[in-house]
This record gives C-alpha cells, sequence and structure tokens, in this order.
C-alpha cells in the first residue's frame, strides 16, 4: 500500500512591524511589506522571494499528484463543447458572435452582413494571446460606421486594460488611448471618437475621458472625475438611438448621471440627480 509522503512546510511570510492611522484607529498590518509599491511591478527583492518560495511549495504539491490532475482535467475537459458558440446579434447591417475553435482556450469574435455575404473575422483572441504570458480580452465595441474596432484588454494580468483602436481593413491597431482603461468604451455618432472610462491606483474606476481619433492623447478631454475618496465609481453608456452618452458616478445608496450629446461630446447637455 502506497504511504502518503509529507510536504515541507508551507513558506510563512514574515510579519514586520507597520501601523497606520484611518478614521481615528491606528491599524497593525505586520504584512504591509508584502506591497509592492510599484505593482504591478514588482521588483522588491524580499517580496519576489516570498513569491517564488510559494510556488516552488505549489510546484513540490503539484508535481505528487500530476497525474491526478491530469485525470481531472481531462475529465473537465470531456463536459464541455469544444466548438461553443453564441447566438448571432443583430446591430445595425451586422449580425454578431463569437465561437470557440476545438482546443482553443479564447474565443474568435466575427460578424457578417444581415442579408448575405461572408464571415468577417473581428478579433481572434487565440492569435491575440499567442506568445504572451496572460491575455484578457475586458471589452470590444464596433464604431457606428463599421470600421473600427475599440478593445479593452488586458496584457499583463494587473487589471488594468490597454484601450486599442483597430482598422478592420487592414486588422492593424492604429492608435493605444490609454494604458489604465477599464469597463465598455462608448463610440461617438461620427465614429471619430470614444469616451472611456480609467482606474486609478486603488482599481476604482475614478474618471470618464473622451479621446478625438488622430489628436494626442494629451489633448483627451475629462469629462468627469472623482476627486474624492468616497467609494464612488464612474461609468459611462449610451441611449439605444446613439444620440446621447451617459457618464454616471455613484455607490450603493445614491447615483449621479450626466448626459453628454454623442456628437458634441465635450459639452455637458444636461444634469439628473437620483
Amino acid at each position: 500500500m502506497n504511504q502518503p509522503t509529507s510536504l515541507p512546510a508551507p513558506p510563512q511570510a514574515e510579519q514586520r512591524p507597520y501601523s497606520y492611522e484611518a478614521h481615528g484607529e491606528t491599524i497593525d498590518d505586520p504584512w504591509h511589506w508584502l506591497r509592492d509599491p510599484k505593482y504591478p511591478e514588482v521588483d522588491d527583492p524580499d517580496v519576489l522571494a516570498y513569491l517564488k518560495a510559494e510556488n516552488a511549495y505549489f510546484d513540490t504539491w503539484a508535481g505528487r499528484h500530476q497525474a491526478l490532475l491530469d485525470q481531472l482535467f481531462e475529465e473537465m475537459k470531456g463536459r464541455i463543447k469544444e466548438d461553443d458558440a453564441s447566438v448571432p446579434l443583430k446591430d445595425g447591417d451586422w449580425l454578431y458572435w463569437w465561437a470557440f475553435k476545438p482546443g482553443a482556450q479564447y474565443r474568435t469574435w466575427y460578424r457578417k452582413p444581415v442579408g448575405d455575404g461572408a464571415d468577417e473575422v473581428l478579433i481572434d483572441e487565440p492569435v491575440e494571446a499567442e506568445g504572451r504570458e496572460y491575455f484578457r480580452l475586458g471589452a470590444l465595441e464596433v464604431s457606428p460606421n463599421g470600421k473600427l474596432l475599440a478593445t479593452l484588454a488586458d496584457y499583463d494580468g494587473s487589471e488594468r486594460f490597454e484601450l486599442r483602436i483597430r482598422d478592420l481593413a487592414t486588422g492593424e491597431d492604429v492608435e493605444t488611448v490609454t494604458k489604465v482603461g477599464i469597463g465598455q468604451p462608448v463610440w461617438t455618432s461620427d465614429s471619430a471618437g470614444i469616451v472611456f472610462t480609467e482606474v486609478n491606483d486603488n482599481w476604482r474606476s475614478y474618471r470618464a475621458r473622451y479621446h478625438r481619433l488622430g489628436r494626442p492623447v494629451a489633448e483627451d478631454v475629462t469629462l468627469y472625475e472623482e476627486t474624492e475618496e468616497l467609494g464612488f465609481s464612474v461609468g459611462i453608456g449610451r441611449s439605444h438611438d446613439r444620440s446621447t452618452i451617459f457618464v454616471s458616478t455613484g455607490d450603493n445608496a445614491s447615483s449621479r448621471i450626466k448626459i453628454f450629446g454623442s456628437r458634441n461630446t465635450a459639452r455637458a447637455i444636461a444634469v439628473r440627480c437620483f
């Protein structure tokens, strides 16, 4: 009978004295040193040493159970439809959908004319992820004229998404608007500008900005920004007729909405509070 083998003791993070004041209270956090202030770029040698020790412990554990892990993986994979696809969704003159190719870990996004025509690949996630240690598509939005694609993707696991503009005729990215985006971008009705939200150091969506294509990002207009740490998050949306862009801010108890014209996005038309 096989006897279970013991694992080495897991690494234990050292406790280092640290405290801070908040709301008149003193809070002790002996593991504060594990938070590298440069995250997502981690270069603190003590933090890296501890992360390597954690990874080594996991690798040792996984190595002793690899056969079982492989068996469980194949069983779970066998219950998944590998060529799954979404139902086509009509938007204007196009039908949009996504599909998994057998064996692929990411979706491929397609469209085709409503009447008749060949399938067109909007973005092939397996191709985008190839050669990368991490890739996550957060959002995509086709411009009203159907010629451009806005994508938000995380390329390093930092939960900060790069907003890129792609020319669908060439498949090339023509602009990178921000590297700290989040949420769903909104196009202006003339397809010449885009509204997006950005996150701060606490991963909170704190401001909405407007970018005019072809202009330097330094000229982007801040439509709204939360300057106080009150737990409010900023979001954006669009009316069904594409004539109006909404910028909202709020928490679980209250919210505020600003309304902008989709063509003249830099000028507020009205403000409503709820």
